[in-house]
């Protein structure tokens, strides 16, 4: 298909992506779940805690089902039909889209009681608050807000969701705030990357302003903790922000999201 037509609109630009393999996952919310349950595990094997398959698996399932209800969300709210591909395919399956965010979360609300534990309950619970604060701040601040502050916002209750399980078990793990803090920073890097080049053209390179000492710290602190699967992602991440095609959005976005899941290599 050479071209798609969403509300009376057709765009021809970036559609050859489709058929990209690499552009479906992301396009989908489904390399941002697989992120997350990666992560989660790193983090426990880092911090030497338990962590069961079955919670990470529902981590994975809420990251999913909000992703894919804040992409409809986000189409609804636009004034005019957004270019991403993530967002053309919940513009034209809003109903399918919905339905299957809210059953992931349904799943996972139903099952997290005899998964976790009472206090990785109650720190999920908290992440849980968090999220739904962010999303009253979009409501009532609209896009207005910053794009650092938006970054480091979306990289921190994503962080928080990946650790608030293994730092129920183990609440001073240096280990485990090791690795919280260089993911913390790495993605807000990542976040803000990407937003600015989904803006095109225009979109301002952050370089090293802000990608350098974030994802420099990360490195840094990854070093020192002996973390190779941090090093390996922002390592990748770095190469993507700096030589990735800015000129199309979905791939670079999903070159990113491809780096953040670099460490499956060491883990295979």
């Amino acid at each position: 298909m050479r071209s798609l037509t969403v509300c009376g609109v057709t765009f021809e630009a970036d559609v050859k992506l489709a058929g990209r393999i690499a552009v479906w996952p992301h396009a989908t919310g489904l390399d941002v779940a697989a992120i997350a349950f990666l992560w989660q595990r790193i983090a426990a094997d880092v911090g030497g805690v338990h962590v069961p398959l079955a919670a990470s698996a529902l981590l994975a399932a809420t990251v999913w089902g909000i992703y894919l209800l804040d992409r409809v969300w986000d189409v609804r709210r636009a004034k005019t039909p957004l270019p991403a591909l993530r967002h053309r395919l919940a513009a034209k399956h809003p109903k399918l889209w919905t339905i299957t965010g809210v059953a992931a979360l349904g799943a996972s609300a139903a099952f997290a009681p005899s998964v976790l534990s009472s206090g990785g309950l109650v720190a999920s619970m908290a992440v849980a608050v968090l999220c739904a604060e962010y999303y009253a701040g979009r409501i009532r601040w609209g896009e207005r807000w910053p794009e650092p502050m938006r970054a480091a916002v979306l990289a921190g209750i994503f962080t928080a969701g990946c650790l608030a399980v293994p730092l129920a078990v183990a609440p001073t793990s240096a280990a485990l705030l090791g690795v919280g803090l260089s993911l913390l920073l790495v993605l807000s890097a990542n976040a803000l990357e990407c937003m600015r080049a989904e803006a095109g053209p225009r979109g301002r390179r952050t370089g090293n302003a802000f990608l350098g000492p974030a994802v420099g710290s990360g490195i840094l602190i990854a070093i020192v903790l002996r973390m190779p699967d941090v090093l390996m992602a922002a390592g990748a991440l770095v190469l993507v922000h700096q030589f990735g095609p800015r000129r199309t959005p979905d791939t670079h976005a999903a070159m990113a999201d491809a780096a953040l899941l670099m460490p499956l290599l060491f883990r295979l």
